[in-house]
C-alpha cells in the first residue's frame, strides 16, 4: 500500500486499523499531520500476523496502537516487522502503544527507525493476566529524542510475562532529562551497543526481582548524573560505563542458585575480566541444613556451634587463650579506650599502679558512636538537607564529633567530584545528638545518591 493522509481538525480519527489481517504490506505511507479530538491515530494494528511496516512516516498524536485481535484471544500481533519508519507523536501520547490484553510474539523493529516526541517511545503497561505470554521481541537502530516529559522511558516494558527480548544499537537521545529502559515481568533480556544521552534520568531500571537474566554489553552512560538500578533483579551480567570516566566501568558476574541439596554441576561461571570460575564441586544451595563440610574456609556465618559449650572464658579448644586477664597485669603501647555509658567518677584504683611509655599517655572514653545514613531527596541550589539528628546519650555541645564515609563517596551521586561543584556535609554535637547537614553550593538542583557516615565522639 503506498499512500498519504493528513487531518488537523477536531475530530478523533484513525488513519489505518488492520484488525485480524495476515500477510500484509505497508510501504510508502506518509501521514502529516494527523491530530485532533481525544488523539487521533496513525496506524491501528489489532492482530494477526507477518506484516511488513516499511518505509513508513507518521505524524500523529499517536502515531502506532497495537491492541488484542478481536477473533483469537491466545494470540495478537505475530511475526511482524517494522523497517525503516519515522514516527512522530503528541505531547500527550506515546510514540508506539501497546494495549493492556496484547500478546506479541516475533516482532522487530530493523532498519532504521526514528521516534520522535510523545510522552514514551514504547509503551506497554500490562496489569492484566494474559492467556499467552509474549516473547521474541527485537529493537535495532532505534532513536528517540525531542521529548519534554521527564517521568516518560525510551522503552516502559511491563507486561503481563515475556521473554527472549533485545536491544541493539539503541539510541536515547534529549537535551531534557529523561529516562533509558524500565522493564518489569521480563526473562532473558540483552540490551547491547546502545547510548543513553540525557542529562540526569534513570538509563535502567531493572529493580525487580519479576526480572531474570539481563546481559547489558556495553551501554554507554554520556551524563555522570545518569542512573542504573538493578536491585532485586535475578541475573545481571554484563557492564554499563559513564563516558570519560574510566572507573566507573561496571561488571557484574551472574549469580547460580540451586534450591536442591543435591544439585551438583560440571559447568563454569562465565568469564569475569578475564577470569572463569570452575564450579567442580556441589554449588551453594539455598535453604536446608549446612551440614559438615569436608574442607575449606567458612565466611560470614552465623549460629555456629562451639565443639563444647562455653560461657565466660573462650577455652583454647576452642580457638581462645584459655586465661582470664581481668586479674592480670596490663602493659599499654599506645592510647586506652573505655566504650559504654560515660561514668564520671571512674578512676584509677587505690591499690594499683599504671605505668606509661616514654612521651606520656591519653586515657580516653568513646561517649558515643554509630552509622548514621543522609537523606536523599532533591537538594535545591544554595539550600541545605533537613538536618539528620542521631541519638548520641551524653554527648555535649563541648565535645567534637570524628566522622568518615562508611565507602567510597566519589561515585556516589551527588559526591562525584565535578568541575561544577559537589554536596558538602557538616556535622556537630548538640545535647545528647550528633546532628548532620547535607547543603548544596553548586549551581544546580542534586538529587544525591545513598551515603553513611560512621561517627564517634571521644572524651
Amino acid at each position: 500500500m503506498h499512500m498519504g493522509f493528513t487531518g488537523n481538525n477536531a475530530h478523533t480519527k484513525t488513519g489505518i486499523e488492520l484488525d485480524d489481517v495476515s500477510e500484509f504490506t505497508l510501504e510508502d505511507v506518509s501521514a502529516y499531520t494527523w491530530t485532533g479530538g481525544t488523539g487521533s491515530v496513525g496506524l491501528a494494528i489489532f492482530g494477526r500476523d507477518l506484516m511488513r511496516i516499511k518505509d513508513t512516516t507518521l505524524f500523529a498524536d499517536s502515531p502506532v496502537v497495537i491492541g488484542p485481535d478481536p477473533n483469537i484471544s491466545t494470540e495478537s500481533f505475530d511475526e511482524s516487522n517494522f523497517f525503516n519508519c519515522h514516527f512522530v507523536a503528541g505531547s500527550s501520547w506515546p510514540v508506539i502503544t501497546v494495549q493492556p490484553g496484547t500478546i506479541l510474539t516475533s516482532i522487530s523493529f530493523s532498519g532504521l527507525n526514528n521516534w520522535s516526541g510523545g510522552t514514551y517511545g514504547f509503551y506497554w503497561n500490562d496489569t492484566t493476566s494474559g492467556p499467552a505470554s509474549s516473547g521474541g521481541i527485537s529493537f535495532k537502530n532505534t532513536r528517540w529524542e525531542q521529548s519534554t516529559n521527564t517521568s516518560g522511558y525510551f522503552v516502559y516494558m511491563n507486561p503481563w510475562n515475556v521473554s527472549e527480548v533485545e536491544f541493539d544499537n539503541m539510541l536515547c537521545n534529549g537535551t531534557t532529562v529523561v529516562n533509558g529502559w524500565y522493564i518489569r515481568n521480563a526473562r532473558n533480556v540483552l540490551i547491547q551497543d546502545s547510548i543513553f544521552i540525557p542529562a540526569g534520568g534513570v538509563a535502567l531500571d531493572v529493580a525487580s526481582s519479576s526480572v531474570y537474566h539481563v546481559h547489558v554489553e556495553n551501554l554507554h552512560l554520556v551524563n555522570l548524573l545518569a542512573t542504573v538500578n538493578t536491585t532485586g533483579v535475578v541475573g545481571f551480567t554484563g557492564e554499563y560505563w559513564y563516558e570519560y570516566v574510566p572507573s566507573t566501568y561496571k561488571t557484574y558476574a551472574l549469580p547460580i542458585l540451586c534450591a536442591d541439596p543435591t544439585c551438583t554441576a560440571s559447568l563454569a561461571v562465565p568469564p569475569l575480566n578475564g577470569t572463569t570460575i570452575p564450579l567442580s564441586q556441589t554449588l551453594l544451595y539455598s535453604g536446608g541444613a549446612l551440614g559438615t563440610p569436608s574442607s575449606g574456609t567458612l565466611t560470614h556465618e552465623t549460629g555456629l556451634p562451639l565443639s563444647t559449650g562455653v560461657t565466660g572464658t573462650l577455652p583454647a579448644a576452642n580457638g581462645g587463650t584459655g586465661v582470664n586477664n581481668g586479674t592480670k597485669a596490663v602493659t599499654l603501647s599506645g592510647n586506652l579506650t573505655f566504650t559504654g555509658a560515660y561514668n564520671p567518677t571512674f578512676g584509677i584504683p587505690s591499690s594499683s599502679t599504671w605505668n606509661f611509655q616514654s612521651g606520656g599517655g591519653l586515657v580516653t572514653q568513646t561517649i558515643a558512636s554509630n552509622s548514621t545514613a543522609m537523606g536523599t531527596s532533591s537538594i535545591a541550589s544554595g539550600a541545605c538537607d533537613p538536618v539528620v539528628t542521631a541519638t548520641a546519650t551524653g554527648v555535649a555541645t563541648t565535645d567534637v564529633v570524628t566522622a568518615s564515609f562508611n565507602g567510597d563517596p566519589t561515585t556516589v551521586k551527588g559526591y562525584i567530584p565535578l568541575s561544577t561543584g559537589a554536596l558538602t556535609i557538616f556535622y556537630y554535637p548538640t545535647s545528647g545528638k550528633v546532628s548532620f547537614k547535607v547543603c548544596n553550593f553548586t549551581s544546580s538542583g542534586i538529587t544525591p545518591g545513598a551515603i553513611t557516615l560512621n561517627w564517634r565522639v571521644v572524651r
